[in-house]
């Protein structure tokens, strides 16, 4: 069963993907997020003609230069999977790493390193 979870500010739409949580030291997307991820692309639907970011993290394990990479991987697997099945601009669509920047939760446990190893996607309340 899919699940997204939705935040918002003055700026923008934050979305969550609970179940999206990615194994340590990978970006490969695990088949059991396919679901949540077309519920996500029906979501973008009715936005599109918003810009959209999505974000790949890590926890705080390992070297800078290596997350940055590793999240940056993440955030283009969400990318190359919503462009392929889904016709969204290009021009509205991107992706980046950051990294561990940003936790969401402790990276001194497993389970808060576990929640920081993910992807959001950030929806644009402005005009484009």
């Amino acid at each position: 069963k899919f699940q997204l979870y939705f935040e918002e500010d003055s700026s923008k739409i934050i979305v969550r993907i609970p179940s999206l949580i990615y194994p340590l030291s990978s970006s490969q997307l695990p088949p059991a997020v396919y679901d949540s991820l077309d519920a996500l692309a029906d979501f973008l639907k009715h936005h599109s003609d918003k810009p959209v970011l999505i974000l790949g993290f890590t926890d705080a394990t390992g070297p800078d230069s290596v997350n940055k990479t590793l999240s940056r991987e993440r955030a283009h697997g969400v990318y190359t999977y919503l462009m392929g099945r889904y016709e969204f601009s290009p021009d509205l669509l991107h992706y980046r790493g950051l990294g561990p920047k940003d936790p969401i939760a402790n990276n001194e446990t497993h389970f808060g390193k576990a929640q920081n190893r993910r992807v959001e996607v950030w929806v644009s309340k402005g005009l484009t």
